[in-house]
């Protein structure tokens, strides 16, 4: 019964998908006040209504109504119509079209301005950083102080990691437009990006003082209050598997970032495992510190303290690991990490005392909307079994509100021995999956929703199998201060849980950030 449900979820995301594409008549169609329905021909109402589709990202349709008014327009109303395809197409991320069409508009007409920012703009979505600084300063070279030229260089300074420059470039608009919220919106980022919270949080607010509806300024709000602390974090889990095993877990968290190099996690986490007449019980106290060396570089070492309790032992020991990122070009990162924790999912694991020491390597690649990822590992296990695995992750986004990502994974295991001390451990496993998620908010972002739905196929020991999963999460922002949790998931693959069952998970949480 999950399986159909989790099938027909996807797909019935996938029909409002394509319907939500359909295209209609280059025509601009109008109802009048009797009920009937007139074809309106006019070059400007055409305009008009390709822009209200361009604003709901209906490019193609605003495109074939650009197109007809052009046929209908005098060569005045040329420009405006092909500076409304071109920013369609720098939209599209077709930027050498859009580049070609602004330029082509500007040896016609050097003095547009419109055209000439255009431009400037699809260079930068380009990354052709240099050709969109010379665009802006031609405009500076006629209106020095063109706050949105100003803006649009310390945007391209801040991508090219010259925050410095960046941060000067929009102080110098703010003293003649204290009130520009962009170049205020723009300072809080780059100076969150310096790891300046608290200079960040300042600018932050005072564009919410003087508009408290800005949404990007919120969210920015909201994400460096979380980034700053301190915050506390209660979570409660309860599971069950296909196999009888039940699992409770209880956790609390508490951080605070006491400067750029000091941004302490704690961690304490309680499992109490059931299975029929079998309990089990660990609890792991965690802290850790993300230091952060740079922009592109930041460091996370981790030390836990751990008991296990179960019939037939009763166990302490450290465990921990370190993690390190750096940032690749402008658009890649590498993870390495390594790591010695236990296995407590279920009674038999901790009744074998299982842990792994792993060491992985994971690159993550954005190209526009398309992100690719590939990470491996190997572990080794202390009943002296060892394991080597591969993942790769193709993700898609088709539309960012709501966000709406489709992909494609990829996972491959083996283990050198296939014993069964309480971990799914098979000989040459193979799993492909296909996987749709949409996220957003709802009464302004008061509520945040996330779903994932994926089916595929898995092999192992020389059988084929169907699987599929889902899962569902919603946070609900209480006051300021104070948000709450609630998920479900449902999953019928081997690689979701430790022991390789499908099985079922209902989760609580809380949080409050200072």
């Amino acid at each position: 019964m999950n399986k159909i449900i989790c099938f027909y979820f996807i797909n019935v995301i996938l029909i409002l998908l394509l319907t939500s594409h359909i295209s209609y008549s280059a025509e601009d169609v109008q109802e009048s006040e009797t009920g009937t329905i007139k074809i309106i021909e006019d070059p400007s109402s055409l305009i008009d209504q390709a822009r209200i589709l361009k604003s709901k990202k209906r490019f193609g349709e605003a495109i074939k109504l650009l197109r007809r008014a052009e046929e209908l327009a005098s060569s005045e109303k040329d420009i405006d119509i092909n500076i409304e395809i071109a920013t369609i197409l720098s939209w599209e991320h077709k930027y050498q079209e859009s580049i070609d069409m602004y330029k082509k508009i500007l040896d016609e007409y050097p003095g547009n301005s419109d055209a000439r920012f255009g431009l400037a703009r699809a260079y930068s979505w380009a990354g052709m950083y240099d050709s969109a600084i010379s665009e802006y300063s031609l405009i500076l070279k006629n209106r020095p102080d063109d706050p949105e030229a100003r803006i649009g260089i310390s945007r391209i300074l801040s991508w090219q990691g010259r925050l410095d420059e960046a941060i000067d470039g929009y102080r110098s608009v703010l003293i003649n437009h204290p009130d520009n919220n962009d170049a205020r919106l723009g300072l809080a980022n780059v100076m969150l990006w310096r790891g300046d919270l608290k200079g960040s949080l300042e600018e932050t607010r005072y564009i919410l003082l003087l508009r408290p509806d800005n949404r990007e300024a919120l969210k920015l709000e909201m994400r460096l209050r979380e980034e700053k602390g301190p915050s506390a974090f209660f979570f409660f889990s309860s599971s069950f598997d296909s196999d009888s095993n039940n699992l409770v877990v209880y956790k609390t968290n508490g951080y605070a970032n006491l400067n750029p190099y000091i941004r302490l996690n704690v961690d304490y986490t309680i499992f109490e495992a059931a299975r029929k007449d079998d309990n089990g019980f660990a609890n792991i106290f965690s802290i850790r510190d993300s230091l952060h060396i740079s922009r592109k570089v930041s460091i996370t070492p981790r030390l836990s303290i751990v008991n296990i309790n179960s019939d037939i032992n009763d166990t302490k020991y450290a465990a921990g690991g370190i993690s390190a990122r750096w940032g690749l070009l402008k658009e890649g990162s590498l993870f390495l990490s390594y790591s010695y924790s236990p296995l407590v999912d279920t009674v038999q694991l901790m009744r074998n005392d299982i842990r792994v020491q792993e060491y992985s390597t994971s690159v993550l690649f954005n190209a526009g909307d398309i992100s690719i990822s590939a990470r491996t590992s190997y572990g080794e296990y202390s009943d002296n079994n060892s394991r080597y695995d591969f993942t790769s992750d193709i993700a898609w986004t088709i539309d960012n509100e709501p966000e709406i990502i489709a992909g494609y994974i990829l996972d491959y295991k083996d283990f050198e021995k296939t014993p069964y001390n309480g971990y799914f451990s098979p000989d040459d496993f193979i799993s492909m999956r296909v996987y749709l998620t949409l996220s957003g908010d709802i009464y302004t972002d008061k509520i945040e929703y996330n779903t994932k739905g994926s089916i595929g196929m898995q092999r192992h020991e020389s059988k084929t199998e169907d699987t599929s999963f889902f899962q569902a999460k919603i946070i609900g922002h209480l006051n300021r201060y104070l948000s709450m949790d609630g998920g479900y998931k449902w999953s019928r693959s081997s690689l979701e849980a430790p022991s390789g069952y499908r099985f079922v998970e209902y989760r609580f949480g809380l949080t409050y950030v200072y």
